[in-house]
């Protein structure tokens, strides 16, 4: 129980906690202060809590209600921003492409570098310095270029998280997206397309159809062997990252009798287990086909005399004729590989007016209709 004490005239009180091998007071200015820190305190000792711990916390000034955090925060395993990445990116190079890898590591490298302390805790990092970066970044660059940091950022603060590396809630997620205006990938007019195709080499021109007639993404076309392609089900295996969790996974994609026909024909010439190669004078074969040729196809527009478009260009185009062709949305979508129509309706650009369809609706004001 808590005693009284007199000191210059004044009255004060003293709680006091007395255990085997623990003993402590503190001077309160009354009563009900000095009941309160004794009954805290017990409520410490029955914890489970070390006495030398209580004491050291005690010691240091600090209310017995603050003493928890603190030891809990203390045994915490202190990681710096620069682990924070480093581990991170680690993780990536299991689960993303290549190309992904390099961008999430620059993004990560921006942000350390204007942040300027590497060595600094995650603990510390606030909201206010991420959207401070964030903004920055919006001014210099563009709201979409801060979007696509806030995002890779975010995943990467999300992995620490799971991984109990970094603290939540999540700095970056909780500051809101930049305003952007939202941007595609150039689709060429058909024409263009078949400007290239006519100035291409034979292994570029079937290159090329086999983009169009499959829709597949850049790297999934570069990627195909021979064994990824069965003539007989006329169907070829595209393999993809794009994916929740960056798991390669394959998908077996239709192929038209003009694609199956062409690649055939392709195939006599086959000197590699990859569909597509590049020969380099003096260094044999280079496989596979983009290494080195990162512009591709883009030099052969200039070529074409027709503006630049790149392989997503051509998915777009893929999907915009599937669609001016009547092909049900759904339909496209499987063709395209989306998990979400609306992903896919985001490839599908300037279909033909629906105003000749909308004849079904018309008549309506000369007729007259029961009414139920």
């Amino acid at each position: 129980m808590p005693s009284k004490r007199e000191r210059n005239g004044k009255k004060l009180w003293v709680a006091q906690v007395n255990r085997k091998g623990f003993r402590k007071e503190k001077i309160c200015q009354d009563k009900d202060s000095a009941l309160a820190w004794e009954l805290e305190v017990r409520q410490l000792l029955k914890s489970g809590i070390p006495h030398d711990d209580i004491l050291r916390g005690l010691d240091a000034g600090m209310e017995p209600e603050a003493i928890r955090g603190w030891l809990d925060k203390e045994k915490t395993p202190t990681v710096s921003l620069l682990e924070w990445a480093t581990g991170y990116l680690d993780h990536a190079i299991l689960t993303v492409s290549k190309g992904m890898h390099n961008e999430k590591r620059s993004i990560l490298s921006r942000f350390l570098k204007q942040h300027g302390q590497p060595k600094a805790s995650v603990q510390s990092l606030t909201v206010g310095q991420v959207y401070d970066y964030l903004q920055s970044q919006a001014k210099n660059r563009s709201g979409n270029a801060a979007n696509k940091d806030r995002t890779h950022l975010g995943a990467a603060w999300n992995w620490g998280m799971k991984y109990d590396k970094c603290p939540g809630p999540n700095p970056f997620l909780k500051v809101d997206k930049f305003h952007h205006d939202k941007k595609h990938h150039y689709m060429p007019p058909f024409e263009d397309f078949f400007k290239v195709v006519q100035v291409a080499d034979p292994q570029d021109a079937v290159l090329l159809w086999t983009y169009f007639h499959t829709a597949g993404r850049r790297q999934e076309v570069l990627n195909l062997k021979w064994d990824d392609i069965d003539f007989a089900r006329q169907r070829l295996r595209l393999f993809t990252r794009k994916r929740k969790g960056g798991n390669l996974e394959a998908d077996w994609v239709d192929m038209t009798d003009e694609l199956t026909a062409m690649l055939l024909d392709h195939k006599k010439s086959a000197i590699s287990e990859w569909v597509f190669i590049m020969r380099s004078k003096g260094k044999g074969y280079l496989e596979p086909f983009l290494t080195g040729r990162k512009k591709w196809p883009k030099a052969l527009c200039k070529s074409a005399g027709v503006k630049p478009f790149g392989c997503h260009g051509i998915r777009a185009l893929t999907a915009t004729t599937l669609a001016n062709g009547d092909i049900p949305m759904v339909a496209i979508k499987q063709h395209l590989r989306h998990k979400n129509v609306n992903t896919t309706e985001a490839y599908v650009r300037g279909v033909a007016s629906i105003r000749p369809h909308l004849r079904v609706l018309e008549g309506g004001s000369s007729k007259k209709r029961d009414v139920a």
